[in-house]
């Protein structure tokens, strides 16, 4: 008989927060529950074994169970960590857009399987692409492909890149914090 407060799923690794001090609020969006939060006890503590799968931009394999008002990581290993990202301040720079993206416009919760798919795509491509500075067109695509799919833009409508932005502020009603990031890198 199994419990169903306990589950395994895989997912991306959107967001982390610390959270007192030994706690850390994870973000991820998953390909069989949506989005997610919760909650990874005793992760920044010195010997945690789990505290290197906890970080952006990867791909995990986690157990959670479903405590009374959250959610918390049980287990957790990483399916595929992308280390070209790691090491290139610009795809830190395209990968932090891409999962702040992901994170505002994506609703906790819902399974949306095909934004989930794009963003494993968009990741993977972001990590081996041979020349990073070319990625703002592929990104500008992903953005487009993305509010289509979530219905944010009529089917037939693309955006530019300068209107990219503005328009991602515009639906989220909050300013991005990125943009200026990639603007250091000319990107």
């Amino acid at each position: 008989m199994s419990d169903s407060r306990i589950f395994t799923t895989e997912g991306i690794l959107l967001k982390r927060v610390n959270r007192g001090e030994t706690d850390r609020m994870l973000t991820v969006m998953t390909r069989t529950r949506g989005k997610i939060r919760l909650i990874a006890r005793g992760v920044r503590r010195i010997y945690s074994r789990r505290a290197g799968h906890t970080e952006p931009f990867r791909l995990v394999r986690m157990t959670v169970s479903a405590g009374k008002s959250n959610l918390s990581l049980s287990e957790i290993v990483t399916l595929e960590s992308f280390p070209r990202i790691s090491e290139d301040l610009q795809r830190t720079g395209y990968a932090y857009f891409l999962c702040e993206i992901a994170d505002k416009l994506l609703p906790e919760g819902d399974v949306l399987v095909e934004p989930y798919r794009m963003t494993l795509e968009m990741l993977r491509q972001i990590n081996d692409t041979e020349n990073p500075r070319i990625l703002h067109k592929p990104l500008t695509g992903f953005v487009n492909r993305l509010l289509m799919n979530l219905g944010f833009l009529a089917p037939g409508t693309v955006l530019s890149a300068t209107d990219v932005i503005p328009t991602l502020e515009r639906i989220t009603e909050r300013s991005l914090k990125t943009p200026p990031v990639l603007r250091a890198f000319r990107l």
